[in-house]
């Protein structure tokens, strides 16, 4: 886990961290999400995980599982997957990193080259990583194909309200009805039912390559 410290290397007041990053304090407080369903949970019941830096992974399963080719939410695409993977997953609470935040309510760096539509472009970039671990589990025998409509309408409702915790109404009301409309889709049909694409951010001079919502490599 980490402490969020300010400018100076103070702690920040509750009020002034973004809900996204009370979403994983929240989360190590209470139960963090381990063992061999950590994908699951992370999708449906705590949202993001935890801090790339904070993070540490065999090689084998860094070698399997790279990040995608996006610039927003990278890391989130590549836990879904990773613990769809693998059957063991450890929180180590004997350890506690230092993050530093902003506490003019700017965000992250990403987030402000990004702009308006960052939680958008997560929440799209979430869904493909999402997908792709339940192809995993699938494929591992770690989920049955009658789950996928109930699990796949938890994790869109999960995201709209992470979405509504941001402002981002509109999209949030998008990912309910997204929500709605995969139970009463057959399993396989319900895996092709994706929110409407952002406009992806990319650095100004590099190419982009866009993920593919059926990655499961």
């Amino acid at each position: 886990s980490f402490r969020p410290i300010d400018e100076a290397g103070g702690p920040v007041p509750d009020e002034l961290i973004t809900p996204s990053i009370k979403e994983i304090l929240d989360s190590h407080k209470t139960a963090p999400p381990v063992g061999r369903d950590a994908w699951r949970e992370i999708g449906v019941i705590r949202g993001y995980s935890t801090l790339t830096s904070t993070v540490s992974v065999r090689t084998w399963l860094a070698v399997a599982h790279p990040f995608p080719d996006v610039y927003v939410s990278e890391d989130q695409h590549t836990w879904l997957r990773m613990t769809a993977t693998t059957d063991g997953v450890v929180f180590d609470n004997s350890t506690m990193s230092s993050y530093r935040l902003t506490t003019d309510g700017s965000g992250s760096s990403v987030r402000k080259r990004v702009g308006a539509n960052y939680y958008e472009q997560k929440a799209w970039v979430d869904t493909a990583g999402f997908i792709a671990a339940m192809r995993i589990a699938l494929r591992l025998g770690k989920l049955e194909l009658a789950e996928v409509p109930e699990l796949l309408s938890a994790f869109y409702n999960r995201s709209a309200m992470t979405l509504e915790g941001e402002d981002r109404l509109h999209a949030g009301q998008e990912y309910h009805e997204l929500g709605r409309r995969v139970l009463n889709q057959p399993p396989e049909i319900a895996l092709t039912c994706f929110p409407a694409r952002p406009r992806l951010f990319v650095p100004t001079n590099e190419q982009h390559v866009l993920i593919r919502t059926n990655h499961s490599a």
